[in-house]
């Protein structure tokens, strides 16, 4: 498969390879992927898309695979893990230049954090402890904000939001708007030059 963007770069994409010889499974995924992501698969150099036996769905750094596991094979769990590889890789190939580290970003996202906690009890706030728990951005190396990237992209890319987890979008979209706003800069950097 060729893709083309408006400036007539191409990158081509063997699929039977790039789905591990196994197109049939992912080829309902790959038919939502807008055109613009397929350039950031090839600058991150993302591998290949597999499946695993376990429920859950991760991607794999250094080898720039994402698995999904089983009932998290959808287009909003592949570009929730893309949304890891480009964190790790949309901006060089040094793993020291992640997003998460970007020091304008992590000071969007603290203003809207504290914003967030400050406002809202207990219940909002386990609805997406997931981006803002400060077990978290402790004892998990920034995982807060490696998936808060992740959500990101995965809201910013996926045509169809509807995966059953529409509760962490929602207030992701609407309590960290400037974080978000930020993070489609560096997610995408093709699409907002100049911006």
């Amino acid at each position: 498969m060729t893709v083309t963007n408006p400036k007539g770069e191409k990158v081509r994409f063997d699929l039977d390879e790039f789905t591990l010889n196994n197109y049939d499974e992912f080829k309902d995924i790959i038919k939502q992927i807008p055109g613009h992501e397929f350039f950031n698969m090839a600058k991150t150099k993302l591998n290949s898309i597999g499946t695993m036996q376990s429920r859950n769905a991760h991607y794999v750094p250094g080898y720039n695979i994402i698995e999904l596991g089983k009932g998290h094979n959808g287009i909003s769990t592949f570009f929730h893990e893309f949304g890891h590889n480009k964190d790790w890789l949309i901006n060089s190939d040094d793993y020291k230049n992640v997003i998460r580290g970007d020091k304008q970003f992590i000071q969007v996202y603290e203003k809207e954090r504290g914003a967030f906690m400050k406002e809202f009890p207990t219940l909002q706030r386990d609805f997406i402890s997931y981006f803002i728990s400060v077990d978290n951005l402790q004892s998990r190396g920034n995982q807060n904000l490696r998936e808060v990237v992740a959500e990101t992209n995965n809201i910013l890319s996926t045509p169809n939001q509807g995966d059953g987890l529409e509760f962490r979008k929602y207030y992701l979209q609407r309590y960290f708007p400037e974080t978000i706003a930020y993070l489609a800069k560096k997610l995408n950097p093709d699409i907002y030059i100049n911006q």
